[in-house]
């Protein structure tokens, strides 16, 4: 079953805030991805533990706060697992806390059982984590001619063929060449999604 346009276009949005910008490497977009997760975990059980409480008022600045607070400590406990990896995503981790809050607030609505909203909100974030990593393999991967792996030292290339790296290959791993890939992504599933519906409504 393919996705809706809607969810294709939030994980767009989604895309060109978290993955063009970070170096185009697997191990970034793993660690970037796996903060995302983290904090759509936090602030779904925020958000729960808000509405138990009957604090709804308090809502957005209590929100803001758990994600922020989130963000800070994913970006300690980077820092003492590899420092490198803390400092080359650094900002990042807070756009990532940003689109997190986004998700959980805006496009997720308000469900009662705490199992269903965890539900919806995993799989949003699961559509996005599993074109993000595919995204970011094959800028790895033609950009590089790797596929890199988080260590405490930064990351671990396991190399694929070297000559990838040199010539149009790196231009996959540079923001103009992420931005390519994003825009004839997004424009292929569109055809194929159009074309999807008008067989559905054939059928039918």
């Amino acid at each position: 079953m393919l996705l809706k346009k809607s969810c294709i276009y939030n994980i767009l949005i989604q895309s060109l805030a978290l993955l063009v910008f970070i170096p185009g490497r697997f191990a970034y977009a793993l660690l970037i991805l796996l903060a995302y997760n983290f904090f759509i975990l936090t602030g779904t059980l925020i958000r729960k533990l808000i509405l138990i409480l009957h604090l709804e008022e308090l809502q957005i600045p209590i929100s803001v706060s758990t994600v922020i607070t989130s963000a800070i400590l994913f970006k300690q406990f980077l820092n003492l697992y590899s420092p490198l990896s803390s400092f080359v995503l650094s900002f990042a981790l807070y756009i990532a806390a940003t689109c997190s809050f986004i998700v959980t607030k805006l496009y997720i609505p308000e469900i009662d059982s705490l199992k269903k909203e965890l539900t919806a909100n995993f799989t949003s974030a699961g559509s996005f984590t599993v074109f993000g990593l595919c995204f970011a393999l094959f800028r790895d991967i033609f950009g590089y001619g790797t596929v890199s792996f988080p260590c405490p030292s930064g990351i671990f290339e396991l190399v694929i063929s070297r000559s990838t790296a040199y010539a149009s290959g790196i231009f996959w791993a540079s923001v103009p060449g992420a931005d390519i890939m994003l825009a004839v992504t997004i424009l292929v599933y569109s055809l194929i999604y159009d074309k999807f519906i008008i067989l559905k409504k054939v059928e039918d």
